[in-house]
This record gives C-alpha cells, structure tokens and sequence, in this order.
C-alpha cells in the first residue's frame, strides 16, 4: 500500500496529530512527546522500515512483528509501520522462541520490533543485522526461507494474538475500519477527553490496552503514560501522583493489592491516587471485597470493562456506583443472550484468524453474532458472566468450574495466586491440577490447602494434584499461560526423577 493509499488507521491517526499538535501526547522515561513531536517521530519511523525492508526486493506489505514492552517507541513504531504501508503483527512481550517461529512459519514475519537486550535469547534463526532505533529498540529484518502457510486478508491493516491453551498462537485479523470503530467507541461511550491522562499497563499488543489506551488517547487528544518496571502499588501509586493520572486500566489483582491492609501497599499514601477519576477493572472477576475496600480507602468507585479479543470492546460501566454486572454495551455493541451463552455483534469485530482458517466463522451465528463462550444474563439492559461455557473441568462426568477452585485456595493467608486446570493423576484420571504461588511464613502447605477446599467444595472437586510454583506464566492481559505452565510443570517433574535415579 502506497502512502497515498492511507488506510482508516492512518487517516484517523493523521488527523488527530494534526488537531492536536501543540498538546503532550506520549510520556516516557525521556520526557514528553507533544502531538507534532509523535508526528515526527512516526514519519522517521516510516522511513526507517523503507529502508530496513528495501533489501527484500520491490515495494510492497511486509510483515512486522512487535515483541516489545510498552514504551513511547512501541507506539511511534507501530504507526510508522502502518505509515509506511506495512503490516503490524502485535505479539505478547513473553511469547518464547518456540511461539516466534510458530508465528514466522504460520504468518510470515519480514521483521522483528524487539528490546535489544532480548534479542540473544530468542535465538532467531535467518536474521541479517539488526538496526537499532533508539530506547533500547532494534528492528531485526528476518530472513523468510519458506513462504508462510497461510496468507493475510487484502483488508487486514492489524493482527493480535490470542493463545488458547494449545501453546500455539492463533493470529486475529483486524481491518483498519475495525480498529478505529473500537477506539471511537470506546471514547464516546466511555466520556473520554482530551484532558485525560491514561496510565497503561496491559501491554498494547493486547486487547485491553490496545483498544482503551493507544488510538483512542490520540483521538481524544489525550495523554498515554507508560510505567517503566512491574506494577508494583507503590511504584503506580507513585506514576498516578506525580503525572496526575486520571484514568487508570488494570487487573483486579492490582486493586486486590491496593487494599491489602499491610503488605505492597506500604510506602505510598491514599492521597496518592487523589487525581483518579476512572479507576477501570478487566481481564478477570473483581471480587466484591475488593470494590468495597477500594472504595472506602480511596473514595472512587471501580467500573467494569468487558472485552472479547475476537470483537473488541463490549461493555462498561458508566456509572461506577452501581455495582452488580460488567455494564451496559458500549456504542457499535449488540449484545444477545442465546442458550444461556453471550453473544456479541460489534463494529470492531475481527475478519477471522489467519492461521486458523474457518475457526472463527464457526464461532458466529446466522446473524453474524459472535459466541463468547461465557455464560451470562442481562439484566436491566447491564451484562451479568455467570461462568463458561466450555472452561469447566469434566472428572468422571461432573462440570468443575476451574475459578471456583482457584478462589477457595487466593482466600487463604499467603497465597498470592492460584490457578486450576484439568490434568491426570498418577492413574491417568481425570483430576484437577491445583497450582499455587504462596510466600511468608503464612504460607499453606499441601495438607492445609486440601483441607482449605475439603471445607468449601463438593468432594469431587477437590484437587487431585497440588503444585506450588514461583510464579504463574500469563499474557500481557494477565490471562494464565496453561500451556507453558504445564511445560515447566513436567520439566520440573523430569528434572526430579532423574536427581532421584542419580542418587
């Protein structure tokens, strides 16, 4: 695509950069970036990939890659990328090696967008030198020794990435009208300004960040800050002071923290998070507790967002006061209840998924209407999820809802996350896998935890296997990475055994 052939994208980016010039856009690390500065960074992006991307023969749509955490960079070098007529593929910062080639050999990658210091440890095959581009960020033209297996829609401007539980990613085409319907949206229904300062924390190669945070800031005229580090609450509660925050996007886990009575949470003030407006929860259930102590801590009410990868934005919650469901459906948003599962209709809805060709059509209904895979209601026009459709763990014929598990073991004194899933035990049953992340000297053991759920649960659902780890792996949305889990897992386990047989 030529730079006279600029997509919905482009033009809507092009004109709010234009209208906004002389306002502060991106702030970093280095300082801010005003409007005209985003401008002119994103056309020496453009320019940049041109010439990266001239060896590979005559003009035309490559594909880019991005494998970065966010930074003021990410953002001039996906629009650049978009500028310069490219095709942005938005990976998550944690896919390994094994998932890059997957994406190289499924999708075709032309380029990789990286951290330098990261580049050694993927261990990329084929790739010719890297260009650095300033922030720790290099461009890693890759060679393509095979053409992919599948190729991308004509109208694809954007794909992100969903893993599943399979380990594979699956890559999910969005068109450039998409994209911006999602953005809109999410400003008009949402009362987005250009006063808004948004700090982002999902990564923006995931729905929650990309369709709160990237586009729609700029087409509010808006300020996007990025944190540099973990979100610790001290360290966020730091970023909210000293840039005034407004608008914070996070998990409940982060507002779990900022309630806890003793803990992460010391070495701030409540007066820190004075300048919040919009304190905006997703990605997985707030519980009850946790608004309530939020509230009575820090005087703001929390709003539900509920999105879908494959459709974008669904519903908020305007009025963050009422505090039963996820809200009513944002503007583009139809929302239908079908056999007990959501089923959702909007102007942001992804074409398919590249390398799972029919995968996605087969999720739509005859009105093109998507199925969720959650289970829930609406009530006075607002979603309530009462669970899923398809996550349950089936042991000797029972439906097990996996988060009901998990929820009995967070409750307990130590336990700072937990996830179940379903697993064989050692007589190739069916059985559920309990992994928890447990710290201090309040810390559960096995015994204790067992008896935790023996309390609460039905006997049948009580774990069959219990693991204690480190650290649960997730995406850049905080969903768990079961498939890598269960890797590790198993090494963890083969590791053990042959210590045993050297012994």
């Amino acid at each position: 695509m030529s730079r006279a052939e600029r997509g919905a994208i482009e033009r809507a980016m092009a004109a709010a950069l234009e209208r906004h010039a002389d306002r502060p856009a991106v702030m970093g690390a280095d300082g801010a970036w005003s409007y005209a500065d985003l401008r002119a960074r994103i056309e020496a992006a453009a320019r940049a990939f041109d010439e990266v991307l001239a060896a590979d023969g005559p003009p035309g749509r490559r594909h880019v890659g991005f494998r970065l955490a966010n930074r003021p960079e990410y953002v001039s070098l996906y629009f650049g990328a978009l500028e310069a007529g490219h095709l942005p593929l938005l990976l998550d910062v944690s896919f390994n090696r094994g998932e890059v080639e997957a994406i190289r050999h499924d999708c075709g990658l032309d380029a990789l967008v990286v951290d330098r210091s990261q580049l050694d440890a993927l261990e990329l095959s084929d790739h010719r030198e890297p260009v650095e581009c300033g922030g720790g960020v290099t461009i890693v033209p890759l060679e393509r020794t095979a053409a992919p297996a599948h190729s991308p829609r004509s109208s694809t401007r954007v794909c992100r990435f969903t893993s599943g539980t399979t380990g594979r990613p699956k890559c999910i085409e969005f068109r450039g009208e998409a994209v911006v319907a999602a953005a809109e949206n999410w400003v008009r229904g949402t009362g987005m300004t250009g006063r808004d300062r948004t700090l982002c924390l999902a990564a923006l190669s995931n729905g929650l960040a990309f369709n709160t945070s990237l586009l729609s800031t700029f087409l509010a005229g808006g300020e996007l800050h990025f944190l540099s580090g973990p979100p610790l609450t001290r360290v966020v509660a730091r970023k909210v002071s000293e840039a005034a925050i407004t608008r914070l996007v996070a998990f409940p886990v982060l507002y779990r923290n900022f309630t806890r009575p003793s803990g992460e949470h010391v070495g701030f003030a409540v007066s820190d998070l004075a300048s919040l407006e919009h304190a905006i929860s997703a990605g997985a259930p707030l519980l009850p507790e946790v608004r309530e102590a939020f509230r009575d801590r820090y005087g703001l009410d929390i709003s539900d967002y509920y999105g879908i990868a494959e459709t974008g934005p669904c519903t908020f919650e305007r009025d963050p006061s009422h505090h039963k469901g996820l809200g009513e459906p944002l503007p583009g948003v139809e929302i239908r209840i079908a056999a007990g599962e959501v089923l959702v209709r909007t102007a942001s809805m992804a074409s398919g998924y590249l390398n799972a060709p029919g995968l996605f059509e087969e999720r739509l209904d005859a009105d093109a209407f998507y199925r969720s895979g959650d289970r829930g209601r609406l009530v006075d026009g607002r979603l309530h999820l009462v669970g899923r459709t398809s996550d349950h763990i089936n042991v000797a014929g029972r439906k097990i809802d996996p988060v009901e598990v998990a929820d009995v073991v967070r409750g307990l004194a130590g336990v700072t996350d937990a996830i179940a899933f379903p697993d064989e035990d050692l007589n190739r049953e069916a059985a559920v896998h309990l992994v928890v992340v447990a710290r201090g000297d309040a810390a559960p053991d096995r015994r204790a935890v067992i008896a935790a759920c023996r309390r609460r649960l039905a006997h049948y659902k009580v774990p069959g296997l219990v693991s204690f780890v480190d650290e649960i792996p997730r995406n850049g949305i905080g969903k768990p990475r079961i498939a890598l889990l269960r890797e590790r897992l198993r090494a963890r386990s083969s590791n053990a055994t042959r210590k045993e047989t050297v012994a």
